[in-house]
């Protein structure tokens, strides 16, 4: 939480001196939190924030002077719930009127939780009202697992530069809301202040990436993305308006010969053949993810093989169709399934067709 607060706190020109050292800096972390909890507590009859602003305008001196100023401001029950621990800080601190400077200008700055250096406070007002014996945030509970969106990117839009993506109707969506996102263009990344991190994992069924929001678990959660084989993972990088570090987004793309179709309730793509549009089949297949296109009617394809020509089944029920779609009567075919010409038999240990012998004289 410290850290946190310290990077919305040390921006303020009067929080410069003090954030030089962890002594001053911890100090005025823990009177930020006293006085915006104050002021919140109060905030429905403006009472709250009116002690407040005494405070930071009558507050000077020593450390000792400093703390009761505050008891007299706030009241005994603040004295004995906080103001011990803080006033041992402040006693540490050699310039004690910039640390209440510094958290008097914090307080002023981050008045109202809708700001986004308010939501850095939150955790600090959250403490400062437990300590004071106030209404208790609670611990949150942290949302189950959410499903990504890992839609697979179009092979269109991989021939274009990510920063058009926007210019193009078919890759307007990619890196939209829900999705996975990481500094790193290999995924795996872990934030130094555990505030995010990604782990991507390597399965015999696939790939699993997932979101780890470290201290922020309560206000986003885990997300992940299951991309099953035979689709194929990738970190593609998109645009980052307002910053300079590059940012990569994660989907779960089709196979050669196929393209993304709709998204499928498992928020990945749905994979159709390029040859029939038709869903590809990643499970058991005889004839591979994508079967040939269907036969015109009243056709079929020989043996069964989807490499195979369309032919016309035999019009007589009798005979044998050949493996070149010919049709003959069954003595006549091969061991090879060829259909020997009248003047020629199927010779059963060659597989082959020889000349029919002639009848004895």
């Amino acid at each position: 939480m410290a850290d946190a607060l310290a990077g919305t706190l040390s921006a303020g020109w009067a929080c410069k001196s003090v954030y030089q050292d962890d002594t001053s800096r911890y100090a005025a972390i823990a009177l930020t939190a006293v006085l915006t909890g104050v002021a919140a507590q109060g905030s429905d009859t403006g009472k709250g924030q009116a002690l407040v602003d005494q405070f930071c305008a009558e507050a000077q001196g020593s450390a000792d002077q400093i703390v009761s100023k505050l008891n007299t401001i706030f009241g005994n029950a603040v004295a004995e719930a906080v103001l011990g621990d803080l006033s041992k800080q402040l006693a540490a601190v050699g310039a004690a009127a910039d640390v209440v400077k510094c958290s008097c200008k914090s307080e002023q700055t981050t008045i109202g939780l809708g700001s986004e250096a308010g939501n850095c406070l939150e955790e600090a007002l959250c403490w400062g009202q437990e300590q004071l014996g106030w209404q208790s945030c609670g611990k949150c509970e942290v949302r189950p697992p959410v499903r990504a969106v890992c839609a697979a990117i179009p092979e269109s839009c991989r021939k274009i530069h990510f920063k058009d993506w926007s210019k193009h109707a078919e890759c307007q969506g990619i890196g939209g809301a829900g999705s996975i996102f990481s500094p790193s263009s290999k995924g795996s990344y872990k934030d130094t202040y555990d505030r995010y991190g990604v782990s991507v994992v390597e399965t015999g069924d696939g790939t699993l990436v997932v979101t780890d929001p470290g201290q922020y678990a309560c206000h986003s959660g885990i997300t992940y993305c299951s991309c099953p084989k035979p689709m194929v993972p990738k970190w593609s990088q998109v645009a980052n308006p307002g910053s300079g570090d590059n940012k990569y987004v994660f989907s779960c793309d089709c196979p050669k010969g196929t393209h993304p179709g709709k998204l499928t309730a498992d928020n990945i793509s749905e994979c159709l053949c390029d040859e029939t549009n038709q869903v590809a089949s990643f499970g058991f297949a005889p004839f591979g993810m994508c079967p040939p296109p269907a036969c015109p009617a009243g056709q079929t394809r020989l043996g069964g093989d989807k490499n195979s020509p369309c032919v016309t089944p035999c019009s007589d029920k009798s005979q044998g169709m050949a493996f070149d779609g010919s049709c003959c009567d069954p003595v006549q075919m091969s061991n090879c399934g060829e259909c020997c010409a009248p003047d020629t038999v199927p010779n059963v240990k060659t597989g082959s067709c020889e000349p029919r012998p002639k009848p004895p004289k």
